[in-house]
């Protein structure tokens, strides 16, 4: 099965989360030379397009799921691979990538596979960010020393959770 780098792979995840923007994916695609990382037929698509089109934005986020599609890559697989990956390593915000993962777990085609943890962990942080939105100093404090404890066992489960994930994808994740 074909994988993309995992610089490839990081780029394509924030261009779809709409972490970055089309110049700066312009700029990476010229910069880095991927190209010849994935082939002529791909690389002259590239090459045609616009990057200063007002379509430029669709055509690329289609570029990118035809290229996982194309490769036999479930882009959804990936991408929860990529956002616990770096939730686990510290380069992920932890609270938005449970809420993420909650949603796709809730209503994510073929993602009931994530841990339903992830979905009551982002229910209480939500709980508390609702109960403590008057922020006296002693609610501040407490609003953090919540909001930390909750990092820490998100955190933990990403890591379990992605070692799961690294091994044998059908196997085990639910238990």
């Amino acid at each position: 099965m074909f994988y993309f780098s995992n610089e490839i792979t990081e780029y394509f995840m924030k261009f779809l989360s709409k972490e970055i923007k089309v110049s700066e994916m312009e700029q990476w695609i010229y910069d880095k030379n991927f190209l010849s990382e994935l082939g002529d037929k791909t690389c002259e698509l590239v090459v045609s397009l616009d990057f200063h089109s007002v379509f430029t934005e669709k055509d690329i986020e289609e570029f990118i799921i035809n290229l996982y599609e194309e490769n036999f890559v479930d882009l959804t697989k990936e991408r929860i691979t990529w956002i616990v990956s770096g939730m686990a390593n510290g380069t992920y915000d932890l609270i938005l990538g449970c809420a993420i993962l909650a949603n796709l777990r809730s209503f994510g085609k073929d993602a009931e596979y994530i841990p339903i943890l992830y979905v009551g962990y982002d229910s209480e942080l939500e709980d508390i960010d609702h109960r403590y939105n008057k922020l006296i100093i002693e609610e501040k404090s407490e609003k953090e020393r919540l909001f930390n404890f909750y990092k820490e066992k998100i955190h933990n489960l990403s890591i379990e959770f992605l070692n799961k994930l690294s091994g044998n994808f059908s196997e085990g994740i639910n238990s």
